[in-house]
């Protein structure tokens, strides 16, 4: 049996290549399992993984194909890096952010791009804070909390799926079947031939 060191080669890229999907895909399950169930609109404690709120940012975790043996795994979604490190958030075109103080305000704040097209708003100041309240005049309702900046602590979700044994664990059985079966199937004897 004369050995063909250009097809073993090829043959060894493409079973990394596939044993490195296969981790990678692991990796993801792993990170999209460790957020935090939470509902809608309300945030996951503080130094553990971001809760799964609208999933938009759960959904979002993928891994690019395997090239050169390598993969890369991670979001597109712009508000991901703020959660994974935390940091503080200050207004980009405006002079406040506003705050939600409820549910309803967050859903409020979902439904309009601007809260200037929100129906039923005013501004006001009480205790030296500024407030965007509903304009009834029975009884008005804190809707909004204007401030300047809001500091945001980590919930980190990337970096907790990597320094995990389990999911190292569970990375190296995934590469390990991943690469075997491409290995399996280019030394499977053809049908009919001799074995």
């Amino acid at each position: 049996m004369q050995l063909d060191r250009p097809r073993l080669q090829q043959l060894l890229g493409e079973a990394a290549n596939h044993g490195v999907d296969r981790a990678a895909t692991q990796c993801v399950r792993f990170i999209k399992n460790s957020f935090v169930k939470t509902a809608q609109y309300h945030p996951a404690p503080a130094g553990g993984p971001p809760g799964t709120g609208t999933r938009e940012l759960q959904r979002s975790i993928t891994a690019t194909p395997a090239k050169n043996g390598r993969a890369i795994v991670g979001t597109n979604v712009h508000y991901a890096r703020i959660h994974e490190l935390g940091g503080v958030l200050k207004p980009t075109t405006k002079k406040y952010l506003t705050v939600p103080v409820n549910e309803r305000a967050a859903r409020l704040r979902a439904k309009y791009k601007s809260l200037k097209d929100a129906k039923g708003l005013k501004f006001a100041t009480m205790f030296g804070k500024k407030f965007l309240i509903t304009r009834s005049r029975k009884r008005p309702e804190i809707m909004f909390v204007l401030v300047r900046s809001v500091r945001m602590p980590p919930r980190p979700f990337l970096r907790p799926a990597a320094r995990s044994r389990d999911n190292q664990a569970a990375m190296i059985k995934a590469f390990g079947a991943g690469f075997r079966s491409i290995i399996r199937k280019a030394f499977r004897p053809a049908p009919g031939s001799p074995t």
